[in-house]
């Protein structure tokens, strides 16, 4: 390729940037409500770093891999698509002519999962290609301990297979706790066999650029300005609806997992009202519901009670959980604090369930009359309880982010 194409890489980088910067000023949130707006340009830089952090940086690593945790889906300093803190995310970057050996435990996870797309997605002839299940799937010590091998060759025991033509499979990893302070298990890689040197390192710079590019284009089309309108599309065109999509279905498209079914939506509510959001409860290893803004970017986890999961929600007496999305705290366990935002996403997420996900039920009421809607037992709180709550969940949250 040449210096030349690395001059017309950083060119195609640059066209991108400023592409995205007009797609989403032509979206109808940013031009009819200014407040969307500054929410709209930071996530273009967020978009920005997370391409270089995805395509470009992992590269450098190939020939002695890492893991990297703090620079993929990490806090909310790179949280397109809307992540939630009770996920602990990483990834590899990995040349599938070579073989890797990766040893770790899962700890207290309910699940540990890791994916793999042969190429970064958003860049040509990206797909999945694997999706394993640690627990259900591989063969774990007593201590839940395991070694995995990863190549393109099979290999006996426990293996994950790489694309043998992409010189940089994507390997995404989501450890998945109830509490915060949960072990969230341990993993470390290494090569296997001598290390496959790149013998043109100005081709390959040129490539990651490209690929960078083609990444950044992604995150604004399809997270940051398609999540918003997926969500309403698969809701029949409705808002403070929610329909069920199984991670099978979007895991190419939106990296989606095959152990779980989302069913995400867009709730909107005036100041005087409030959202009711009525589900059974599932039978399965793990379930939330989380808010995120109009850009699908997550809200102030760490000091506002925007999510609820199995361990932190109240169950009511008829097995039905019922959270409450209002702009002030009605004083209920299950709120939800949109942080004073009137539109925004609302994802629910049911990993390994017994049976089929319901979507829940959205009920948009009066605050004055939120009380009449909901069950006499309904768990209320007093100051006190969330000030103890929200203390709880800085420390906590604060801790995962620093693992």
């Amino acid at each position: 390729m040449g210096t030349a194409s690395l001059a017309a890489a950083w060119g195609k980088w640059h066209a991108t940037a400023e592409e995205m910067r007009k797609a989403i000023e032509a979206t109808e949130r940013f031009r009819s409500c200014p407040k969307y707006r500054p929410g709209a340009y930071t996530s273009l830089l967020e978009a920005q770093a997370m391409a270089y952090n995805f395509a470009v940086a992992p590269r450098h690593h190939i020939g002695s891999p890492r893991f990297f945790s703090h620079t993929t889906w990490h806090d909310h300093v790179f949280a397109l698509g809307q992540p939630i803190q009770d996920f602990k995310y990483g990834g590899f970057c990995l040349d599938g002519r070579q073989t890797y050996r990766l040893r770790g435990d899962v700890g207290q996870t309910k699940l540990f999962l890791l994916q793999v797309h042969n190429r970064l997605l958003g860049t040509p002839d990206s797909e999945e290609i694997g999706n394993y299940d640690f627990q259900q799937q591989f063969e774990l010590g007593a201590d839940g301990s395991f070694e995995v091998t990863i190549s393109a060759q099979e290999h006996p025991g426990n293996w994950i297979r790489l694309d043998g033509d992409s010189p940089s499979n994507f390997l995404l990893v989501r450890r998945i706790v109830g509490d915060w302070n949960d072990d969230l298990g341990d993993l470390s890689i290494e090569a296997v066999g001598p290390h496959i040197e790149d013998d043109d390192p100005e081709q390959r710079a040129a490539e990651s650029i490209v690929d960078a590019a083609s990444y950044l284009k992604y995150l604004v089309l399809v997270f940051t300005i398609g999540l918003y309108d997926l969500y309403i599309q698969r809701a029949d065109g409705k808002k403070n609806a929610a329909a069920s999509m199984p991670g099978a279905e979007v895991a190419t498209s939106l990296i989606g997992s095959r152990s779980t079914t989302y069913v995400p939506g867009v709730y909107e509510i005036a100041p005087d009202e409030a959202l009711i959001v009525e589900w059974e409860v599932p039978d399965s290893s793990y379930w939330s519901f989380q808010l995120g803004d109009v850009w699908s970017r997550p809200l102030d986890y760490i000091n506002r009670q925007v999510d609820l999961n199995m361990t932190r929600a109240a169950v009511d007496s008829d097995g039905k959980v019922r959270a409450v999305v209002a702009l002030e705290d009605p004083g209920l366990a299950n709120w939800l604090d949109p942080q004073g935002n009137t539109e925004g996403t609302i994802v629910t997420r049911n990993y390994r369930s017994k049976n089929a996900t319901k979507p829940p039920v959205m009920k948009r009421v009066k605050v004055s009359e939120l009380m009449d809607h909901l069950p006499k037992d309904t768990t209320v709180v007093t100051p006190e309880d969330r000030r103890k709550a929200l203390e709880y969940r800085r420390a906590a949250t604060n801790s995962i982010i620093l693992r």
